[in-house]
């Protein structure tokens, strides 16, 4: 069951967006990251990506940064997967 559901972040370039994910269950969910469908750790690196526990936060956005973010919980009962999108546009004027 979801603890924290990441959910879709809207930002203008040159901003930061932080997803949260987290689960729990019995036994205790091991998370996992994707991005566009590929495991975080196959991605390329990338220094304005970064994971702290839970978090997976990207900063000094830039319009080429949108993408789906993934975030999948498994233990040996099943998963829960979840969907978001980080899009980056141009604040209206």
């Amino acid at each position: 069951m979801w603890q924290n559901e990441p959910t879709d972040i809207t930002a203008a370039p040159g901003e930061s967006a932080e997803f949260d994910c987290s689960a729990v269950g019995e036994p205790a969910p091991t998370l996992q990251w994707f991005i566009n469908g590929q495991p975080l750790h196959e991605s390329p690196d990338d220094p304005r990506r970064t994971l702290n526990g839970n978090i997976l936060r990207f900063s000094s956005l830039t319009l080429g940064d949108s993408q789906v973010v993934q975030c999948n919980a498994s233990n040996t009962h099943g998963y829960i997967w979840s969907d978001t999108y980080l899009f980056v546009q141009e604040p209206a004027v």
